[in-house]
């Protein structure tokens, strides 16, 4: 298990950290902005918002298939990062010996025993991968999103690497790969509940599902880390 981050990602953030108090407006409109899911989870959220409904038009099946895929593709994404996690463990920026100097005495420290891999990144980019494979034109901006929206600020606010970074990428597209492997069977058999008129249970399920996602997707899964660190709390006492 690999405990400290390469020399270029202790280089690359102490320079972006440099930045910090140039502008104080600035730096709080960052951090609100992460906070609240402004950059980043509302976007994403939004436009897959639009296609689930456009998808239950007629004759636009596949918009539907295309974004449970996504679905599916986010999740394994996500499962992803946590295996990654257990492979590599050091400290986020903020709270790394060598770094947190660099910051305000009232940063708020992040508290994770681990930042590897970016599970921001992560999540995005396989919901990119999905809205590209919808729409070009709007997958390429989703795409420059993850980058710009997602990853840099997340690293500007010391949360993450630019190794992380990438590892998120890697695991935000395999995950999106596995989704589409699965797409032919998994996704089909799930497509089938969405084809029962409204009012019928297996409907009801479905699109509560789905909406349950979509949520998430606009907070990064934090209700699910939430809910997770409690399980595993009470399990351990």
């Amino acid at each position: 298990m690999l405990a400290v981050p390469p020399p270029f990602d202790m280089w690359f953030i102490a320079h972006l950290a440099m930045l910090w108090g140039r502008s104080p407006t600035f730096d709080l409109m960052v951090q609100q902005s992460v906070g609240y899911g402004v950059l980043g989870g509302l976007w994403y959220a939004g436009v897959l918002f639009l296609f689930w409904m456009r998808g239950a038009q007629p004759g636009q099946q596949e918009i539907r298939r295309r974004t449970l895929t996504i679905a599916f593709g986010s999740l394994a994404a996500a499962s992803l990062t946590v295996v990654a996690a257990h492979a590599v463990s050091w400290p986020p920026p903020s709270a790394h010996p060598e770094l947190a100097g660099l910051y305000p005495d009232d940063f708020p420290v992040n508290l994770n025993a681990t930042s590897f891999p970016s599970q921001s990144t992560a999540l995005y980019a396989a919901v990119a991968a999905g809205i590209y494979s919808l729409r070009r034109s709007l997958g390429m901006w989703a795409w420059m999103g993850v980058g710009v929206l997602v990853a840099l600020p997340r690293m500007y606010l010391g949360g993450h690497y630019l190794t992380e970074v990438f590892a998120g990428l890697v695991a935000g597209l395999g995950g999106y790969w596995m989704a589409i492997l699965l797409e032919a069977r998994a996704v089909s058999w799930c497509k089938t509940a969405f084809e029962y008129p409204w009012g019928h249970w297996q409907r009801t399920l479905a699109e509560g599902a789905v909406f349950l996602w979509i949520l998430q997707v606009a907070t990064e899964f934090r209700h699910v880390g939430w809910i997770a660190e409690v399980l595993a709390s009470l399990w351990r006492g």
